[in-house]
Parts: structure tokens; sequence; C-alpha cells
């Protein structure tokens, strides 16, 4: 049980990483992340990136 804990940890940082990366929410995908383990890292790394605001 602490294994799938730390798996689901792990993967809810590299998506709020990833996400804040490409100019997104990171705090809102790390939730998703929580939720959605790796599938939510895999739909992070498919969406563009946000273009600057300016």
């Amino acid at each position: 049980m602490a294994i799938l804990l730390m798996f689901m940890f792990l993967f809810a940082l590299a998506t709020c990483f990833l996400a804040s990366r490409r100019g997104r929410h990171g705090g809102l995908w790390f939730g998703i992340g929580l939720l959605l383990g790796p599938f939510a890292l895999l739909a992070v790394a498919a969406l563009p990136p946000v273009p600057p605001a300016g």
C-alpha cells in the first residue's frame, strides 16, 4: 500500500512539474495527477504549451 501511495505522489509531482514548465496551473495538475496517475502525465504531455501573455 505504501508503494502505491509513493507512486501516486511521484506521478502527481511529475505532472505538476511538467504542467508548470508548459505554462499550465501546476497545483491543479498536481491534484489531477493524484487522481489519474500516469494518465494525467500523458494528458499534460500531449497538451500544447500555453503561449506567454503579452
